[in-house]
């Protein structure tokens, strides 16, 4: 019944919406005839069973939404760009178009896929899925990244399987609308965690301070995100504020008011509900400033662009390369047993992203394959180039700007990369250039294309490939953007294949894309051929990270896996210091104020209660958590150790949890039994929360020793990395070099090859005129022949001498040594390269050859260096006299003649001049 009531649902809304436009003006009378055709064909085919519902059907139904889209397109155009546009009936118009751009998007799917199925059941599949969860949401596993809050949870695949996968709610940024709720709500819950007067803190400083500082961007930096808010305090507040005060001087002007602010901070308190206020009010404005630098609608729900990246990736075909997303309706009921007072039923709507399996650079350890991998990993894995390539070609597609290591799951096996999969898509279709930001491959950088996805590309139509992503709140200037990219791929390809026509297998060239089949993906190069690789100030190489082929091969390179590990153990230390100096003080304080310290007059009592409010106070004071310093021998890499006022802490909550226990066991009977009964459950909670605190500090120690060790260990291993790193790239520079030139030959053969076919068609012809020759018997006749017979002969003699040339060439392939005792070829070489450098015959092939010739480490890859040596040589002056002027083309020789040749070929310039005065001369130059 659910697939007819959603039939019933879609024939209501478009009977309303065609009934809105009727009543407009005729400049709606597309979108009128549009909607009233796509009802008819609605209501015709709802009642077909699937077997009747074929494809011409489904087609004209596709058709037919496409022209009411096209429609709601012109119209919004209009709309928008009038005098004073009507917002609410924008409004209308693009929810309209999401609603119909599911439906297209799931006909199309239906009808490019071939399964048979009725009109209920696929307008059944564009619903958002809908679960109830066993348990609630906000008490389940959560993360925040630094826009959205992703829940862990659990959702049936089908009757028997569940699927783990993280949910994150529609949320729309904060913006001048809802400003106020949001600071009202941070600034509650913050003075709610402090124990802090809410009045006072709106009305005193604490909220303008608080802005003040969060509008300085160094101090901005220290608080924005949630690993930084943790390390200020973690590090405390003495220290934090020096940081503070170092941001307020910029350009060595000081911001006097701002370092004002920060001197009159002296509360550890009160500084720690400061710090988390100004993070609060960070979030927006870091979330705020991404979405307007890449041009994204701050009302946008940036979760819903994963599902869009998922949706595009299936168009694709490559649905693997990244974890698939999808929109996810979570419905709360009412758990009221009288059903009769029960409420009916909420929705929370977000996005579902699937986990994937993998080693995740959040989670790395001394035990993961990532610590241990070395450059080794990227070689040999079949479908590891093809995984990353389809990764690097969607990204552009989907403007994807923010592809960094913690946005790809790696799969990792016995020490091979089998693939990457791409997480965490919600930053994609900005109608800004992405390529500015971040990590955004540019289109220059795009070097190889799988065949499948580039068939895939080239035959995806841009109207389909625009109204699919306007179901995903995606905007009519972002999917314009989204189809430009596309364009530029099927441009880059159709460039790629002119520019490979002729190309071996393996050979690249530098900003063209290649189209390749999966045997020639399998065999390049990731490092030596894929990466892209640029030239610091100082001439230095170096691997760009803007490609995703250089950001992998970056990571092995260098051994980040190792500070992977490093800075997970240090923001878990962190993140576990910072919660004891604020949650768990906090809690400590608000149940320790529900003793009186003087109601019981006994020793233990006091005792107890004196050694739980001395380890309330080092939690609650200025202090430095830890020692923080640089390591001597790589300041890269740096340690942590407890501080003395750690050890001391520890110390104090061990305590305090022993005498706890003491008064619990031997004294609360001292108490009458109302009171007892208070007591013991006082005494419980504050047990619980000095237990809380000592798992922490346990668990910070173990992270520590884990962190140093890492440090000691680490270089070692990048060590043994380099040793095998070093000769990978040895092995691969080989590889590549053969392959430049196996090109090499190919582009000689192609080279050589239009200059054979000359060869046999210019003797054919010398035979002919000779022959002509030989039967001439008008003098006249005969001097005209003979003047032809030499203008084809001295063709004939050029291309030989370019045939010998470029066979030369060949030889240098196949014999490096033996060409150096080859006087032919050292023949051919001279007056090929007196060909190439004077232009003596243009035949155009210059470029192909020199630019193969850059392949072979030789000074031949210097045409002026080798012409320089040779003009030298003995050996090209024996070889330069035996040059006759035939051997030169008219041009040529009157360059000898204007002395710009070489003086070696003065004996050739004389005979030329002598020549000039005969009256021959005419004819054999072919005037």
């Amino acid at each position: 019944m659910a697939g007819k009531n959603r039939l019933q649902k879609r024939k209501t809304q478009y009977t309303n919406f065609y009934g809105y436009f009727n009543n407009k003006s005729k400049k709606y009378q597309k979108l009128k005839d549009g909607m009233r055709g796509l009802n008819e064909k609605i209501t015709e085919y709802s009642e077909l069973p699937a077997e009747e519902f074929d494809e011409e059907k489904k087609r004209e139904l596709v058709n037919s939404y496409a022209a009411v889209m096209r429609a709601l397109e012109e119209m919004l155009k209009k709309l928008v760009k009038s005098f004073q546009p009507d917002m609410e009936e924008i409004g209308l118009f693009v929810a309209v178009r999401s609603i119909m751009s599911k439906d297209y998007k799931t006909l199309n799917s239906s009808l490019q896929s071939g399964k048979n199925a009725s009109l209920n059941d696929i307008l059944e599949e564009s619903r958002s899925k809908t679960v109830k969860l066993d348990e609630d949401l906000e008490k389940t596993e959560r993360s925040s990244g630094n826009q959205n809050t992703r829940y862990k949870i659990k959702i049936k695949k089908d009757e028997e399987n569940e699927i783990t996968g993280y949910f994150t709610k529609d949320k729309t940024s904060v913006t001048d609308s809802n400003e106020q709720e949001y600071v009202f709500e941070s600034l509650n819950a913050i003075a709610d965690k402090y124990d802090l007067n809410y009045q006072s803190l709106e009305r005193g400083g604490f909220y303008d301070a608080a802005c003040r500082l969060v509008k300085n961007p160094g101090i901005f930096d220290l608080v924005s995100t949630a690993n930084s808010l943790n390390q200020c305090l973690a590090e405390g507040c003495n220290s934090t504020l020096k940081k503070f005060a170092k941001a307020c001087t910029v350009n060595g002007k000081t911001d006097k008011e701002t370092l004002s602010i920060i001197k009159n901070i002296k509360d550890p308190v009160h500084f720690r509900a400061l710090l988390e206020f100004m993070n609060a009010l960070a979030k927006p404005m870091f979330e705020n400033s991404n979405k307007t630098a890449l041009g994204i609608n701050s009302g946008a729900f940036t979760n819903r662009r994963n599902a869009a990246v998922s949706s595009v990736a299936d168009a694709l075909g490559v649905s693997e390369i990244v974890a698939h997303s999808e929109n996810l309706k979570i419905q709360i009921d009412d758990n009221n047993e009288d059903e009769e007072l029960r409420l009916p039923p909420k929705f929370i709507k977000g996005t579902f992203m699937e986990e994937v399996k993998g080693e995740d650079v959040r989670k790395a350890d001394e035990n993961s394959e990532l610590y241990k991998a070395d450059f080794s990993c990227l070689e040999g894995s079949k479908g590891l180039v093809k995984n990353i390539a389809n990764i690097q070609i969607l990204d552009y597609l989907v403007g994807n700007p923010d592809r960094h290591s913690a946005n790809v799951i790696y799969n990792i096996k016995d020490g091979k990369l089998l693939s990457i999969v791409g997480i965490d898509n919600d930053t994609c279709f900005g109608f800004n250039d992405h390529t500015k930001y971040m990590a955004a491959v540019t289109p220059e950088k795009l070097m190889v294309i799988p065949k499948d996805t580039a068939d895939r590309l080239m035959t995806m139509d841009e109207e389909s490939f625009k109204f699919m992503l306007y179901g995903y709140q995606i905007t009519s200037l972002e999917a314009e953007n989204a189809v430009k990219r596309l364009r530029v791929l099927k441009e880059k390809i159709m460039e790629g294949e002119k520019v490979y026509e002729n190309s071996v297998e393996g050979n690249l060239v530098p900003g063209k894309l290649k189209v390749c089949d999966d045997e020639e993906l399998d065999k390049l190069s990731i490092h030596s051929q894929l990466a892209s690789k640029g030239t610091d100030k100082d001439g230095n190489e170096f691997i760009d990270t803007k490609n995703l082929f250089g950001f992998i091969t970056r990571r092995f390179l260098e051994g980040k896996g190792s500070s992977d590990v490093i800075t997970n153990y240090k923001e878990a230390a962190f993140k576990d210091i910072a919660e004891l100096c604020t949650t768990d003080a906090s809690k400590i304080n608000s149940d320790l104020g529900e003793f009186e310290p003087d109601s019981i007059k006994t020793l233990l009592y006091k005792e107890m209660y004196k050694s739980a409010a001395e380890a309330s106070g080092l939690l609650n004071g200025n202090i430095t958590y830890l020692n923080v310093f640089k390591d001597k021998e790589d300041n890269k890499l740096y340690r942590i150790e407890f501080s003395e006022k750690m050890k001391r802490l520890k110390i104090a909550v061990q305590t305090a949890i022993e005498r706890i226990d003491t008064v619990s066991e031997k004294y609360a009977e001292v108490i009458n039994k109302e009171e007892n009964k208070y007591f013991k459950a006082n005494l419980s909670d504050l047990k619980n929360d000095f237990m809380s605190a000592k798992e922490k500090i346990d668990r910070i120690g173990e992270n520590i020793e884990k962190w140093n060790s890492v440090v000691r260990e680490s270089k070692e291993l990048y060590e043994k990395k380099k040793e095998t790193n070093d000769r990978l790239k040895k092995e691969a520079e080989v590889k590549i070099k053969k392959i430049r030139l196996n090109q090499l030959r190919n582009d000689v053969n192609t080279y050589l090859e239009p200059i054979e076919e000359n060869l046999a068609f210019t003797r054919y012809e010398l035979s002919d005129l000779s022959k002509q020759i030989e039967k001439e018997n008008n003098p006249e006749k005969k001097n005209k022949l003979t003047g032809d017979l030499r203008k084809k002969n001295t063709e004939n003699n050029l291309n030989r001498l370019s045939s010998d040339a470029a066979y030369g060439i060949v030889s240098i392939i196949t014999d490096p040594e033996g060409y150096k005792n080859s006087d032919s070829f050292r023949r051919g070489l001279a007056a090929g390269l007196i060909r190439y450098n004077y232009s003596l015959v243009n035949i155009g092939r210059k470029p192909q050859v020199n630019k193969g010739l850059k392949g072979i480490p030789t000074d031949l890859t210097d045409y002026d260096k080798c012409m320089e040596d040779m003009l030298k040589s003995a050996d090209f002056q024996k070889t330069a006299e035996k040059l006759t002027p035939a051997d030169f083309t008219e041009g040529d020789l009157k360059k000898l003649a204007d002395g710009k040749l070489p003086d070696c070929f003065k004996k050739i310039a004389d005979e030329y001049k002598a020549e000039l005065e005969n009256p021959l001369k005419q004819n054999i130059m072919g005037k």
